[in-house]
C-alpha cells in the first residue's frame, strides 16, 4: 500500500478548491436570485395589467364571481400556454407547497390555474368572505414563478397577490392573516 504524504501544496490546493466551490454556489444563487427577481417583477406586470384591462372591459372583478369566472377573463389578456380546471391534477401547480419557515402550505388541488408562456404557474383565488373595497381584499392569486419545480416556497418562488377594488398589491408572506383587511407589507422578495 501506498502512503500518503500530505503536504501543505496539497493542503493549498484544497482550500482554493473549497473557495472556488464556494463562490461558484454564491455566483449560482446570486444568478438565479436575480432571474427570479426579474420573473416576479415580470409576471406581477402582467397580471396587473391584465386585471385593469379586464376591469375596464367588466367593470371590476369583485369577490362574488366564481373562481372560475375570474381565472377565464383575466386569461383574455394574457399569453396562457395551459389552462387547468384543478391545478393539482391538471399538473399546473406542485402537489404540495410550503411557508417559508418550512411548515406545509393548504393544498390548491381544487383552484382552477394556469401556466404563462414563461413557464410561470398561475393559481390559487381566493374570494375573500370580507367586503370588497380599497381596503379589503377581493381575490388573491398565487403564482409559481418556476412552475412545479422545486422549492415550492411562499417568499422563495412562490408569491401571492392581493387585489382590491382599485389596486393590486404585490404579498409579503408574513401577511397570512391579512385577508379582508388593509396589507401592511407592500414588498415581496426576501
Amino acid at each position: 500500500m501506498a502512503k500518503y504524504k500530505i503536504t501543505s501544496f496539497h493542503i493549498v490546493i484544497f482550500f482554493l478548491l473549497a473557495v472556488l466551490v464556494f463562490e461558484a454556489t454564491s455566483f449560482y444563487r446570486g444568478i438565479s436570485y436575480i432571474v427570479n427577481k426579474y420573473k416576479w417583477q415580470d409576471t406581477f406586470a402582467k397580471l396587473n395589467s391584465s386585471y385593469f384591462k379586464t376591469s375596464m372591459e367588466y367593470g371590476s372583478l369583485e369577490p362574488s364571481l366564481e373562481k372560475h369566472m375570474v381565472f377565464e377573463t383575466l386569461t383574455k389578456n394574457l399569453n396562457v400556454k395551459k389552462l387547468c380546471q384543478n391545478s393539482v391534477k391538471d399538473r399546473c401547480w406542485a402537489k404540495k407547497s410550503f411557508y417559508i419557515n418550512g411548515s406545509t402550505a393548504y393544498s390548491y388541488d381544487p383552484y382552477p390555474g394556469f401556466i404563462l408562456d414563461n413557464g410561470v404557474s398561475v393559481s390559487g383565488i381566493h374570494d375573500t368572505t370580507a367586503t370588497c373595497d380599497s381596503q379589503r381584499i377581493c381575490n388573491i392569486i398565487s403564482i409559481d414563478i418556476n412552475g412545479l419545480e422545486r422549492p415550492n416556497k411562499f417568499g422563495a418562488d412562490q408569491f401571492r397577490i392581493y387585489y382590491f377594488k382599485d389596486k393590486v398589491v404585490p404579498y409579503y408572506h408574513g401577511d397570512d392573516n391579512l385577508v379582508g383587511t388593509t396589507v401592511k407589507h407592500y414588498l415581496n422578495f426576501k
